[in-house]
């Protein structure tokens, strides 16, 4: 696994071990935990582009629960590059 910089300037939580959320050299997108220990590597998820609004928008499902507004669904564009909503867990039907 390649050399990464925690201060490239994208997404990085500071209040608990650190994540960030980059573009990969691969022409994904990489969402990266700082490793617990010095000489560990990182803990890496890959996923396409598609993929990763798929995973926004449940975590900005996931967030709703716990009380923070979510958007407009209309801002999640339809495209030929997979589905454009993610697919509902059981939690979520039975919540609504």
């Amino acid at each position: 696994m390649g050399s990464f910089h925690w201060k490239c300037g994208d997404v990085v939580l500071q209040t608990q071990m650190k994540v960030a959320v980059c573009h990969a050299d691969w022409g994904g997108i990489e969402i990266r935990q700082e490793a617990f220990e010095p000489g560990d590597e990182d803990e890496v998820i890959e996923l396409s582009p598609m993929g990763a609004l798929q995973i926004a928008w449940r975590l900005i499902q996931v967030a709703n629960f716990v009380g923070l507004p979510t958007p407009p669904r209309d801002l999640m564009v339809a495209s030929d590059m997979g589905p454009s909503a993610p697919m509902p867990c059981p939690a979520v039907l039975e919540a609504a």
